[in-house]
């Protein structure tokens, strides 16, 4: 936009037109006369923004040519209310803005406002968008506006819904969620069905979301919405529903509510919701400071309490030397016992006040101790981050260390993490040809699960033995009862192969046993196979380890 400070001016209001990039259409007209009889009263606070532009044609109702004319770049509210309350002049800001930058100032403010119902935002983002592309893209536009590019994306998605669905969610009767779930639905009447279910049973966002789901299950709106859990029906007045950038109010009234009654319980909906909020923060930070003050106070006691037992013991001490010593100790002995029952009283005030500090504190903190001494980490472990571990892994795979079943281990996991992927995609895809695609690779990759999983629960291990009786290795089946018999005889890779088929953390010791030990043979093979996948015998270890888990 122009950088310019531009100029402070009065103008004449019936020289001043609106913007002719304006899209805004409706203005409330109670906030337009609430605004008037504040501007009367303490007068205009802020300018409007305008540019000075070409006699309008045509001219507007009462006005003569060949004077000088204004259009308003921001503040036609604050316009239309000087108007209301007949004032002759306003001040304004006049800019020196080209035709383009003065087009972006009006599409920015009117997306800045605070009343923006979900269609009004959206077709703001939408307008920035189309204004230009390169500069105002979905990131762009979510970076300047303090929102998530999935949160503009979806807003401008819903301007592909029919308008009389958009009048709904303008008007309020259908939260910004529900027109994006109805989105999913392929065609217009079943949009206008929904709608007319959600509308008329007063459905939560999750039961409209249930309905919306059986439908595209195939079942009619009417059968749908007979088999989700109704809610009770909602009282008349607004209800206020926080999502994670705004918060959004659903209004239930009887028809013929008018719109002054709508407008005044939206404001004191506000209105409580925002003393609820104070009201909150006031206990939250009371509950603290009582708290505080009972920690202090705590810690005072215990401190008296000291101090009254050194004394205890002390004058204990010189009452049993004084009796000794046979010298009379009456006295003393009534001042200990006073002692004693301050002791008393203070263990008791203690008590109280060690109880009115909440639970879960002192119960967190033991669970963090107990954490800490639990997860303390042995001598001379080396464990591996999550990266290094799978890349680790990887190798040793790559160098047959892990045999076929670990190496089925790896690619299980591996194909459970791009289902998940696959999944998340799948909810995110708007279009029918997305969702079936995505769906079918999901089933493709399940098939294979099930697969490896047979492979995994002992299917195709005729096949794995035929292979030892091959090369004559039967250790693991005839020492299936002594692991570490099994393991010390084994090379690297059958040794792997029990231990998936075992894991028992015996056999994990015996190995260590085999690999740390440089007189071994056995160790010797290991050294020279870690060797080539670049892994030391402590890192080898605790892969071991981690696959046993």
């Amino acid at each position: 936009m122009a950088d310019n400070a531009g100029v402070l001016k009065k103008v004449r209001v019936c020289r001043i037109v609106p913007s002719r990039y304006q899209v805004r259409k409706d203005f409330n007209k109670e906030y337009i006369s609430g605004l008037a009889q504040s501007i009367v009263k303490d007068k205009l606070k802020t300018p409007i923004a305008v540019r000075r532009i070409a006699e309008p044609t045509p001219l507007p109702e009462g006005a003569a040519p060949g004077e000088e004319w204004q259009e308003i770049l921001d503040g036609q509210c604050r316009w239309l209310a000087h108007k209301e309350a007949g004032l002759e002049e306003i001040e304004a800001i006049e800019y020196d803005v080209t035709e383009d930058e003065a087009r972006e100032w009006v599409l920015i403010a009117n997306v800045q406002r605070k009343d923006l119902n979900p269609i009004e935002e959206a077709e703001g983002y939408y307008n920035l968008n189309k204004f230009d592309p390169v500069k105002y893209t979905h990131e762009a536009i979510a970076a300047k506006f303090g929102k998530d590019r999935t949160y503009v994306t979806k807003s401008i998605q819903i301007l592909k819904l029919p308008e009389s669905i958009k009048d709904n969610v303008r008007q309020r009767t259908l939260t910004r969620s529900n027109a994006i779930e109805l989105l999913s639905l392929p065609n217009d009447e079943l949009k206008e069905k929904a709608v007319k279910e959600i509308i008329a049973k007063g459905l939560t966002e999750k039961n409209a979301r249930q309905l919306i789901a059986k439908m595209l299950a195939g079942n009619t709106s009417e059968e749908a919405a007979k088999s989700i859990n109704k809610p009770k029906k909602a009282a008349p007045g607004f209800q206020l529903i926080e999502g994670k950038d705004s918060i959004e109010a659903i209004g239930h009234f009887p028809k013929g509510t008018s719109k002054q009654d709508i407008m005044k319980s939206l404001d004191e909906t506000y209105d409580s919701h925002q003393h609820d909020l104070e009201a909150k923060a006031k206990a939250a930070q009371e509950a603290k400071a009582a708290q505080e003050a009972a920690g202090q106070k705590i810690k005072d006691l215990e401190t008296q309490l000291g101090q009254v037992e050194a004394k205890i013991e002390h004058m204990d001490a010189g009452v049993k030397s004084l009796e000794k010593a046979g010298k009379d100790t009456s006295g003393l002995k009534q001042e200990l016992e006073t002692l004693k029952q301050q002791q008393d009283g203070l263990k008791q005030e203690l008590n109280k006040q060690r109880a009115l500090l909440p639970k879960k504190a002192s119960s967190a903190k033991a669970a963090k101790g107990k954490k800490a001494k639990k997860t303390k980490p042995a001598k001379d472990t080396v464990k591996p981050s999550d990266a290094q571990h799978q890349e680790n892994l990887q190798k040793a795979v790559d160098a047959g260390l892990l045999g076929e079943k670990g190496k089925a281990v790896v690619e299980f996991k591996n194909k459970m993490a791009e289902i998940i992927k696959l999944q998340q995609d799948f909810k995110a895809a708007v279009s029918e040809e997305e969702k079936a695609r995505l769906k079918a690779e999901i089933e493709k990759k399940k098939a294979e699960i099930e697969e490896l999983k047979n492979m995994l629960n002992g299917e195709g291990r005729e096949t794995m033995d035929e292979g030892r009786k091959d090369s004559g290795r039967q250790g693991v089946a005839k020492t299936a009862g002594d692991p570490s018999k099994g393991i010390a005889t084994l090379p690297p890779p059958e040794a792997i192969k029990s231990l998936s088929q075992m894991g028992n953390k015996i056999a994990l010791q015996q190995l260590k046993a085999a690999v740390e030990n440089p007189n071994s043979e056995r160790a010797l093979q290991y050294e020279a196979q870690l060797k080539a996948m670049g892994l030391t015998k402590e890192q080898y270890i605790a892969l071991l380890e981690e696959e046993l888990r």
